[in-house]
């Protein structure tokens, strides 16, 4: 592999990373609000938000792996640069 053949490697997955953190970042913001409308089965709305969010923290913790991994190609590619 050549020096720009690691880059463009390292490049291409922060980027697709970094877009799929975002687009669930934005899902989970939706499921939220979508959820928070919905009475839990006890008819309550206090409810409904709270199991909104015990629910999307799962979806929260997607979107801060795929930016942990964006920041890894970054380091990945500094890395190779450096030695």
């Amino acid at each position: 592999l050549s020096n720009e053949d690691i880059r463009a490697f390292c490049e291409d997955g922060r980027k697709k990373a970094r877009k799929r953190a975002v687009e669930r970042a934005l899902d989970a913001e939706m499921l939220e609000g979508r959820l928070r409308n919905i009475p839990d089965t006890a008819g309550s709305m206090g409810g409904a938000r709270a199991r909104a969010r015990r629910v999307t923290r799962h979806l929260r913790r997607v979107a801060q792996a795929e930016k942990l991994i964006a920041k890894s190609y970054s380091a990945l590619y500094s890395a190779f640069e450096r030695e």
